[in-house]
């Protein structure tokens, strides 16, 4: 492909040959990226399984101590991790809650969380973050080839019980820093904007998402990478 666009060969390419193989780059990228559901559904998966955020399983994490009256800990600290049965169990609940639910209804559910429902909520948390930072791996094969396109999640280890503490101090530095920047600024809610709380089902409202996003092509490269917060890396056979 690179004696195709005519770019050099050195290790280090040139800022005018990156222009030049841009074009070529993004002709080749965009279909694809428009005919696949993996973007979609990774804003799914992250978006339903991760409706507290750690500062709201934290606050949970405290209720269910001053109830059992254990001394303040961090959140997961003492906790076990997950075995491969729990996992099975907390897939099949997730599919029985989320797959004909509708954004009011899981709302509801979110909006006052029940102590019993802890470490549901713990595994969710978790397996958010699996796909927070998954990457994505995209193989355009050459202009001569016949072999399709291939797209690869990869990096889809389930996280330790042990990090939620790390993430809660993490996300209380970020909130800090956030206050003493003294930015007042209010960006737009994406979820508000999808009609997150209506009677449209999850499903049905992330797919009109998918639907506007690459009505906005080759915006919708920015979009979908985004919204998905997954890190896209793209792999072109030379």
């Amino acid at each position: 492909m690179r004696k195709e666009l005519g770019v050099r060969s050195q290790d280090t390419i040139a800022a005018e040959d990156l222009a030049q193989l841009l074009p070529a780059f993004t002709e080749s990228l965009l279909p694809v990226l428009m005919n696949t559901s993996i973007l979609t559904n990774l804003a799914l998966l992250q978006r339903t399984l991760d409706p507290l955020d750690i500062e709201g399983l934290a606050k949970l994490w405290s209720r269910d101590e001053e109830e059992t009256q254990t001394p303040p800990t961090p959140v997961g600290i003492g906790s076990q991790e997950v075995t491969l049965k729990e996992w099975d169990k907390f897939v099949g609940d997730y599919l029985a809650q989320t797959t004909s639910a509708s954004w009011s209804d899981l709302t509801l559910r979110w909006n006052k969380p029940s102590l019993e429902d802890l470490r549901y909520y713990m595994l969710s948390y978790l397996l958010s973050a699996t796909f927070k930072d998954c990457s994505v791996i995209i193989r355009l094969p050459g202009r001569s080839s016949t072999d399709a396109p291939t797209i690869t999640a990869i990096d889809l280890d389930p996280k330790s019980v042990a990090r939620l503490s790390k993430w809660e101090e993490l996300d209380k530095g970020i909130v800090d820093s956030y206050i003493k920047s003294g930015d007042t600024s209010a960006p737009p809610c994406i979820d508000a904007a999808l009609g997150v709380g209506s009677t449209t089902s999850v499903f049905e409202s992330l797919g009109k998402e998918h639907e506007e996003v690459t009505k906005g092509a080759p915006l919708a490269l920015v979009c979908m990478a985004f919204l998905t917060g997954a890190c896209i890396t793209y792999f072109l056979a030379w």
